[in-house]
Order: structure tokens, then sequence, then C-alpha cells
């Protein structure tokens, strides 16, 4: 025997539609077998689901990636970098050259 646990829907949607988009919405739902609430919570969701997907992840084939690839700029020069930059490298290999003679 399965327990099926409701949950509390207690948040509103009110849509306008017109009698068209009703009626096929309407169809729709009696041909999946589900209320019209599920039917259209149900689209909406996956709908919802799609779109925040999207925004996390996307897939490129390797021709797209490639052109991607090629149309960034090349890296800077070195010398290029601001001058605190440069600073805060030479001191970073100062340091690890000073460790790696055993000084602290």
């Amino acid at each position: 025997m399965s327990v099926v646990k409701r949950v509390r829907k207690d948040h509103r949607i009110d849509l306008r539609a017109t009698a068209e988009q009703k009626s096929m919405i309407e169809q729709a739902a009696r041909l999946k077998g589900i209320s019209l609430t599920s039917f259209i919570m149900g689209a909406a969701c996956d709908s919802a689901q799609q779109v925040m997907r999207d925004q996390h992840n996307f897939v490129v084939s390797d021709e797209q990636w490639k052109a991607y690839f090629e149309a960034l700029p090349p890296p800077p020069e070195s010398s290029a970098l601001p001058q605190s930059q440069q600073q805060q490298q030479q001191q970073q290999q100062i340091g690890s050259d000073a460790k790696a003679q055993g000084q602290p």
C-alpha cells in the first residue's frame, strides 16, 4: 500500500487566456488524463527548469568551440601587466626561490 503525501499549495497564479487557448489547453489536459491545473503547472515547471539549465550549462560542437577560442584576444605579455601585478609576480618568484633554497 503506497502513501501519497499531499503538499499544501497556498500560492495562486492567475492567468488570462483567449477562448481558443483555454480550449486547447483543456483538451490537452483531458487527453493526458490530468487536471487543467496539473497540466499548466507541469508545462510551466518543465519550461522553467529548461530555462534555468540553459543559463548554467550549454553545449557547443567542436567547431563552435574552436571558433569561440579563436575569437578570444591573445593573453597579455608580462610587460603589459599593470605595475602592481608585475611586482606581485616578482615577489612571489623571490619567495619561491627563497623557499627552494631553504630560507624562510
